[in-house]
């Protein structure tokens, strides 16, 4: 100012002069918040980077720099783009295949997505956030988050392989316990066949000896009789026991007489007794009905009972 003051045609000066204490405090405010973003930012676990609308990094942690190995420090890398840093998306990602068509239409279009999973070239996976930064409805760049998840990846995959393996054994058990039903079936049937015949013809056979009076052969018929309804009743129950493991065993229920019962099982097992000399003695008082399957528990008797007289003594009493 002196030296324009000495100037002859110099008629005057004119000072202007603004108050920029407001503006100097917002950007102070600014900055203070910047540089808290950029604290929280490297404390973050997650890889973080920041661009702005131009695609350069504004921001980034040294987690972003540890994921993907790079040489440079998180701060080198401010002004540039990821793919001046040899970050290009389809040198880092193996799968999904179209991952660079995603993240360009991403980009465009500012659309956000979360946790979506990537794996990398050198077999890890990531999960991944994109979180457009719009302001005033202006494009202000994107931030980038991404989680290394693979061990929980890897025990997400273990999980589903096991539970594969269990529906599969599950799959082959229900399909060898049809199959076990169906053979029991058949096994029966084919059984019931020649013991039903041999039945008839034992029956033939005792009215002929019958006829001629021969005591001891009858005797040797009736065992034979004997041991075949043992047979048929076997054979009944190898099929009821294996539909009561599958919980499909028909019941009659209606009114039983406990007493009926256990006289029709003694009954049944009087041969089997007779021939060890064994005396069987049924000893009941007349009560109140029993609400259940009188033949199925005529059969649980005569089980009980034909066991009693395998393990007791000849000439014993039950």
């Amino acid at each position: 100012f002196d030296v324009l003051l000495d100037e002859p045609s110099v008629r005057g000066v004119v000072v202007h002069t603004r108050d920029v204490t407001e503006r100097r405090r917002v950007l102070d405010d600014l900055e203070a918040s910047n540089r808290r973003l950029a604290d929280v930012i490297s404390s973050m676990e997650a890889a973080v980077v920041v661009e702005d609308e131009h695609g350069r990094v504004v921001l980034a942690n040294q987690a972003f720099v540890d994921l993907f190995h790079l040489r440079a420090a998180p701060e080198q890398l401010v002004g540039r783009t990821l793919e001046d840093a040899g970050l290009t998306v389809t040198r880092v990602v193996a799968d999904p295949p179209d991952a660079a068509e995603r993240v360009v239409t991403a980009r465009q279009r500012g659309q956000r997505f979360e946790t979506a999973r990537a794996v990398l070239v050198d077999g890890r996976t990531v999960e991944i956030d994109f979180v457009p930064t719009r302001a005033r409805g202006t494009d202000r760049g994107n931030l980038w988050a991404i989680r290394d998840i693979s061990r929980r990846a890897r025990a997400e995959a273990e999980r589903e392989r096991l539970l594969d393996s269990e529906r599969e054994e599950n799959r082959r058990l229900a399909e060898m316990d049809a199959y076990r039903s169906e053979s029991i079936a058949a096994v029966s049937h084919e059984l019931r066949t020649p013991l039903t015949s041999i039945v008839g013809y034992t029956q033939l056979l005792r009215n002929m000896i019958a006829e001629g009076q021969r005591p001891e052969e009858l005797e040797y018929v009736d065992a034979i009789a004997r041991n075949v309804d043992r047979l048929l009743r076997l054979a009944g129950d190898v099929v009821a026991l294996d539909s009561l493991e599958s919980r499909t065993l028909p019941l009659v229920v209606g009114p039983v007489d406990v007493g009926d019962v256990l006289r029709q099982a003694a009954v049944s097992i009087a041969p089997e007794a007779a021939a060890k000399s064994i005396d069987v003695h049924v000893d009941v008082a007349r009560g109140r009905p029993l609400h259940g399957d009188g033949d199925r528990l005529v059969q649980l008797f005569e089980n009980l009972l034909s066991n009693a007289v395998k393990f007791t003594v000849p000439q014993g009493d039950i």
